[in-house]
């Protein structure tokens, strides 16, 4: 290879920050951006179809529906809430104390 002028493939590390790297998933409600560590179950959360009602407002459909990761970077950051410490069926007290504290801006 060396040769004919062609670099040799040599195996890379990936970088640590790719390491430490967790998936997100991001969904969007009226004009809302929703991040998530994980997909959003089949069966609704209590805690998740109140806080929908509250951020849809008016509309009629009131689900979240799944965006690409692009669209976090074009998004108005007064408007995004970000769910990363979410784990499970509930909220505990403060989370939810910081979301509404959120969304009442």
């Amino acid at each position: 290879m060396a040769a004919l002028g062609l670099r040799l493939w040599v195996p890379r590390l990936a970088n640590s920050t790719e390491l430490t790297t967790h998936p997100k998933y991001y969904y969007r409600l009226h004009d809302w951006l929703l991040i998530l560590p994980s997909a959003l179950p089949v069966t609704g959360l209590s805690w998740l179809g109140d806080l929908c009602v509250a951020l849809a407002h008016d509309e009629i459909s009131v689900k979240p529906a799944e965006v690409t990761a692009a669209v976090h970077q074009t998004w108005d950051p007064n408007r995004i809430i970000d769910l990363g410490e979410w784990q499970g069926d509930q909220l505990n007290a403060l989370q939810k104390r910081k979301i509404w504290q959120l969304i009442s801006q």
